[in-house]
């Protein structure tokens, strides 16, 4: 069996960079049989300014970002990041009553992380996504919305952990009309369904690129879509629940209305499976590993919510169809049109 290892960093200079822990995964086939009973969490601690580990054979990359709470300093993010497309796979927080503090407003702060391992594998996202002129006469916009993959709005908290969603690892070129409509709905509107319990949310992008559209301007890999899922134990029955988001990421026009515009919306706030995620990507490991890496890294130190409360990474990763009671729930809380086949 792996032994898994994971690095805390004692930082030279807190108050600037980020807290990050090492996640070194050269197996993943291998490590998801890993159970958090069997594993020392802190099982070695080094000194090191800034790391985000060596990439495996697949350039992935993973890591926890740290930051101030109410509750102390605390793992709040895992970030499973591609260093070859400059995109993150995606970023996992735990959600409960630490993230309804608004403790700090919102400042945009886009930027790339200081982490050595990943020089000049980020995008730039300190300026924005320019598009190229084909996709601005489709769009009606000059650039691709820099979308967070987490959002800001959960994570207000406190100052770093409102800032730190500003990381590129944390960002991607996302369709403007879609980022402020539709999927801007799903983000207000499920953090609103999370003041009722806690659960583990991953955010992330599509295995495949957008080749509808093309790369950005400067040359970035544009998703073909954007996904959420959301990992629950329902209160009253204590049965364990998934349910997903999809957006589509191809450009539709940012402005009017159209049957395009309308099946988007639609489309974006159905409440989905776990399994139609799954579909999206080339390795579904990845998304196991997302579910392992927020139990064993984020769940230990919030004190703020009660373990029992909330469910095993393995349940999250059987529970792959959605009922329908739940299907009705999620589809009140994002919308009260009913889409579905």
């Amino acid at each position: 069996m792996i032994a898994l290892k994971i690095f805390v960093l004692a930082l030279l200079a807190p108050n600037v960079l980020p807290r990050l822990i090492r996640i070194p995964d050269p197996d993943i086939k291998s490590s998801i049989s890993i159970k958090k009973d069997s594993i020392s969490i802190l099982q070695e601690i080094v000194a090191e300014a800034t790391s985000c580990g060596a990439p495996d054979a697949n350039n992935m990359h993973y890591f926890v970002i740290r930051a101030a709470s109410p509750i102390g300093e605390i793992n709040y993010l895992v970030v499973h990041y591609d260093s070859q497309r400059q995109l993150p796979v995606s970023v996992t927080g735990l959600h409960d009553s630490l993230n309804q503090q608004k403790n700090v407003e919102r400042n945009d702060n886009f930027r790339m992380i200081d982490c050595s391992e990943l020089v000049g594998k980020q995008m730039n996202c300190r300026n924005s996504f320019k598009m190229t002129p084909a996709q601005a006469a489709k769009s009606g916009r000059a650039s691709w919305d820099r979308g967070h993959v987490v959002p800001v709005a959960p994570w207000r908290f406190s100052h770093e952990s409102m800032d730190r969603t500003f990381y590129c690892v944390n960002v991607g070129p996302q369709d403007p009309a879609t980022n402020q409509g539709p999927w801007n709905v799903i983000e207000q509107r499920h953090h609103d369904k999370l003041s009722e319990y806690p659960a583990y949310v991953m955010t992330g992008v599509c295995s495949d690129d957008n080749e509808v559209d093309g790369v950005t301007d400067l040359g970035y890999a544009v998703p073909m879509c954007w996904w959420k899922m959301i990992c629950y134990k329902d209160p009253a029955s204590k049965q364990t629940k998934v349910v997903s988001f999809i957006g589509n990421n191809t450009l539709i026009q940012y402005t009017g209305s159209s049957p395009e515009k309308t099946e988007r919306d639609l489309s974006t706030r159905r409440p989905r499976p776990q399994q139609e995620v799954l579909n999206l990507m080339d390795r579904k490991e990845r998304i196991e590993m997302g579910w392992y890496h927020a139990e064993l890294h984020l769940l230990p130190e919030r004190t703020s919510t009660n373990p029992s409360d909330m469910p095993t990474a393995d349940d999250c990763i059987s529970t792959t169809t959605l009922d329908d009671d739940t299907w009705q729930e999620w589809d009140r809380a994002i919308s009260s049109r009913k889409y579905r086949n």
